[in-house]
This record gives structure tokens, sequence and C-alpha cells, in this order.
């Protein structure tokens, strides 16, 4: 699970983003939005306020699941990658859903992002099949 988990990361991470002239995956996206964030009083335009919100869902979910592989209990483990998951699912929806007129970015997100889904839906299976036959092995008190 732990192969399936950086994979999970570096596919989120190789999401393709293409607006107006500018061609970027998501891991580059990142680093540069948050880091004008840091530095300005923020953004003007709705694709970057857009950005913004996939990007800091994306940071915050790639750090859940990097936590999970630090974690040794099975069922926090387990859960912190499972919120880890859903993040990066926010942010792979804000990017796919076609919310900006005059674009369609949404499209070349959505394509780039296949691979990422099906691992992550690997991953979200062995998780929850993990949680699930843990919960069904405590004794009742």
């Amino acid at each position: 699970m732990k192969k399936l988990k950086i994979w999970t990361m570096i596919l989120h991470s190789l999401i393709v983003i293409i607006h107006k002239n500018t061609i970027s995956i998501m891991l580059f996206i990142e680093f540069f939005t948050l880091d004008r964030w840091l530095n300005s009083n923020g953004f003007s335009d709705s694709f970057s306020k857009l950005i913004l919100i996939a990007s800091i869902t994306s940071v915050i979910g790639n750090l859940l699941i990097i936590i999970s592989l630090l974690v040794k209990k099975v069922i926090t483990k387990n859960l912190i990658g499972i919120l880890g998951i859903i993040l990066l699912y926010v942010s792979f929806r804000y990017l796919t859903y076609p919310s900006l007129n005059y674009t369609d970015f949404h499209k070349w997100a959505f394509w780039s992002g296949i691979p990422f889904t099906i691992a992550s839906i690997f991953l979200f299976h062995e998780q929850y099949i993990e949680l699930k036959t843990r919960f069904k092995s405590k004794p009742e008190i």
C-alpha cells in the first residue's frame, strides 16, 4: 500500500493544466500559486482563485498521505490516508469542473487526471477494506 500511496501522489502532481498560453503540471502550480499567495495581497481573477483552492487542498491532502506513511497505528494510518485522498479528490474536482467560461483547461485536467483517479480508487479501496477488517476483528465489550 505504501507504493500505491506514493504513486497516487505522483500521479496527482502530474495533472496537466493548460490555460491561455501556459502549460504546467500540478506540482509546479502548487508551488508557485502558494508562493504568490503568501507573498501578496491575493488574487484578482477567478482562475487564480480556483487554482489557489485546488492547490491548498492538494497540498493538505498530500501532507496527510505523507503523515499516513509515517504513522504506525493501522486505524489512524488508514483514516488519515482516506482524508488525504478525499482532499486530493476535492482538488481534482476544482480542476475538472467547468466553472469558467471560454476556457477548456478542465478538459485537459480531466484527461490527464484519469491515471490519478484509477490509482486513488485502488488506494481508497485498500484502506477501506483494511479498516473494515480491523473494526470487524475487534471484540465487542
